[in-house]
């Protein structure tokens, strides 16, 4: 029995990769101290046809909430959600420029043999008012696990989970606050 629990458990725990880099250091006078005036979320041709397809995914599927929305208002409400739970909603206004380069919800049979999904893409941070340059991040959020049993837990709404990661880690490092594993 002991033989079959450790890799039991291996396909149980989530190969989480989720990380944020400082590219640019976040001005110290912003972290705590601010909030989002705007979002701007641009599209990297390597990200635009998982997009497309995706966002064809949510018009036809008669969900409703986040799950119904195309890709960009989806993620842009993440952001400004995750903003407001972490206490950003007062001092300097900032412009976010989220530069997404990849996105990659798995289907059930790549997720059933452990491809990860994942998003990931440059955040610049700007002064609302001047366009200053007051910081850049990398964020990359993401996991996966393989077999049967982990592709049951990772069940719907992948691509709502990943913007709300990547939201909750753009909004950590504005706070200044550990955001919420996934």
């Amino acid at each position: 029995m002991r033989l079959l629990f450790a890799p039991a458990l291996l396909l149980l725990l989530p190969a989480c990769a989720s990380q944020t880099q400082e590219v640019l250091p976040l001005s110290r006078a912003i972290v705590g101290a601010s909030q989002i005036a705007r979002i701007e979320i641009i599209l990297q041709p390597t990200a635009q046809p998982a997009v497309a397809a995706l966002d064809g995914r949510a018009e036809t599927s008669g969900a409703q909430g986040p799950a119904a929305q195309s890709f960009k208002p989806m993620l842009e409400a993440a952001v400004r959600e995750a903003a407001l739970r972490s206490g950003l909603n007062s001092g300097r206004t900032l412009r976010l420029v989220l530069d997404i380069d990849a996105i990659e919800v798995q289907g059930t049979g790549a997720a059933l043999f452990g491809r990860a999904d994942r998003l990931a893409g440059t955040v610049y941070v700007r002064d609302a008012q001047n366009g200053a340059a007051l910081g850049q991040l990398y964020v990359d959020v993401g996991g996966g696990s393989a077999g049967p049993i982990a592709l049951a837990i990772r069940g719907g709404g992948v691509r709502e989970r990943l913007a709300r990661a990547f939201a909750d880690r753009v909004a950590g490092a504005l706070s200044g606050r550990k955001p919420p594993s996934y």
